[in-house]
């Protein structure tokens, strides 16, 4: 990667010090240099890193078409949205990405990762998955940014906690050719890791080293290690919060720590993968309902059910989105007592996780579970659903 460094381009030793790195180039760049500093200290190699500030797009993007891309209060775009969906206004994109495009080009040439860093009025309560990652090096990357950043999950987070345009500075950060990724979530349940070879399905989940050994992916020694360095990453975790970790093996099986940041930790929310408690009553299962809003709205305006199962994503029937989405629209409509979300084989960090993270703020009060599909009975009926912070199950009862 060509180091030539212009205009408004810093890079994470350069802001050291800086006395409000939130306000000046977004949390997530703010969060990415803190954790880079302490790898760094720790002895973790540190991929590079380059940062444009807030104050260098806030000019570029002002006096355009943005102000009018809303997506709209109603269901006005059925099917409902998914939540990485942009708005329907490829006249505001194209102008966005034209206008970036020249401030993105101070950024040093070569293959990285390019990713947006969101200002948020409360940093500590900042939302997960407001920013978005595209290829530094790709012919679209500025229109990605423009539609990272206008995605409809971001839109209802600030429907929600925050009003206005979005506001962001960027990041550039050198690719790094990954063997193994994974996530890691530190609390008072502990530790939990999910680690597979990147890009891949069925990645392993694990609360102990043995059984991140037992996969076969890393050695008994590596686990242990493993789990030695990501509680030291993690630090002192405030009382109330969840440390959420990313990181990478990298070809020589050096781990390189990518990402730590601070999660609340919900009382009715994923501890970190379900809520404790039990629940006994009548299940309504959504999984087979097709992906429309007023179908769904009435679904569960005449539900009785204290119990509702949906899927975490599926493209043609309701899922978690759908459903928050939806609830978002109507918030006449009744909750649950429990939420049991169902999964496939897919990867439980990233989007998985921030819609889980929104279905506990959006669901005060309500359980949250989250299994397989397979080990969730489909159909309506009595059900119960047990959990404790790591482990849950669900079954269907006689009347």
């Amino acid at each position: 990667m060509t180091n030539a460094i212009r205009g408004q381009v810093h890079t994470p030793d350069e802001v050291r010090g800086d006395v409000d790195l939130r306000a000046t180039f977004g949390v997530k760049a703010a969060e990415l240099c803190e954790f880079g500093w302490r790898c760094r200290e720790l002895g973790h190699p540190v991929p590079a890193s380059w940062l444009l500030p807030v104050a260098a797009l806030d000019p570029v993007l002002a006096d355009g078409p943005l102000a009018a891309v809303r997506w709209p209060d109603g269901f006005a775009f059925p099917p409902l949205p998914g939540p990485e969906e942009p708005p329907r206004s490829a006249g505001a994109a194209r102008w966005c990405a034209e206008r970036l495009a020249p401030v993105l080009a101070d950024l040093p040439t070569g293959p990285g990762l390019l990713r947006t860093s969101v200002v948020w009025p409360d940093p500590g309560r900042r939302p997960p998955g407001m920013d978005v990652t595209v290829s530094a090096d790709g012919p679209l990357r500025a229109l990605g940014l423009y539609q990272g950043v206008h995605k409809a999950y971001s839109d209802l987070c600030r429907r929600r906690w925050h009003g206005g345009e979005p506001r962001f500075g960027v990041i550039l950060t050198e690719r790094v050719p990954v063997l193994l990724e994974g996530t890691a979530y530190v609390g008072p349940f502990g530790l939990a890791v999910e680690v597979g070879p990147g890009g891949a399905k069925a990645p392993v989940l694990g609360t102990t080293p043995s059984r991140i050994a037992a996969s076969g992916l890393l050695s008994r020694s590596e686990s242990v290690q493993l789990f030695d360095r990501l509680a030291e990453l993690a630090g002192a975790v405030p009382v109330g919060q969840v440390a959420e970790l990313e990181f990478l093996f990298d070809r020589d099986r050096r781990l390189v720590p990518t990402q730590r940041r601070m999660l609340p930790l919900l009382s009715q929310g994923p501890q970190p993968f379900h809520t404790p408690g039990t629940v006994h009553g009548e299940a309504v299962d959504l999984r087979s309902l097709p992906r429309d809003p007023q179908r769904l709205a009435d679904t569960l305006d005449t539900a009785a059910g204290s119990i509702w199962v949906v899927a975490v994503a599926d493209d043609v029937r309701t899922d978690l989105f759908a459903l928050l989405w939806t609830l978002d629209r109507s918030p006449e409509l009744p909750r649950p007592a429990a939420l049991v979300l169902t999964r496939g084989d897919e990867s439980q960090a990233g989007m998985p996780t921030h819609l889980r993270w929104l279905a506990a703020l959006s669901l005060a009060g309500t359980q949250i579970r989250y299994l397989p599909d397979s080990a969730v009975a489909r159909g309506d009926g009595p059900a119960r659903t047990w959990a404790d912070g790591v482990r849950a199950d669900y079954r269907k009862e006689r009347r």
